[in-house]
């Protein structure tokens, strides 16, 4: 079966919660659609969740290097600073 969006499933499952038993089987096939729609969501969710996560341990590295290269650019800017005033 396939499944289709997430709230057509949705939709779906609730309506056919009236049905006869005759649509069991259909009913059992959207709710499976509903669940695996619900954990691709989740899948993608987590994947989104490391990104970010790597993401920002990327930009804090960069901000650690950049810190240490404005350390030295100040320390050389003070070592020529001082010779001007000798």
């Amino acid at each position: 079966m396939q499944c289709g969006t997430r709230e057509r499933v949705v939709q779906r499952a609730a309506n056919d919660m009236s049905e006869p038993p005759a649509a069991d089987d259909r009913e059992l096939g959207r709710l499976r659609c509903v669940v695996a729609a619900q954990e691709r969501d989740i899948h993608e969710l987590d994947e989104r969740e490391q990104l970010q996560e790597s993401l920002i341990t990327r930009l804090r590295r960069e901000v650690e290097v950049r810190d240490a290269d404005l350390a030295a650019l100040r320390a050389r800017l003070d070592v020529a600073e001082h010779e001007l005033e000798d």
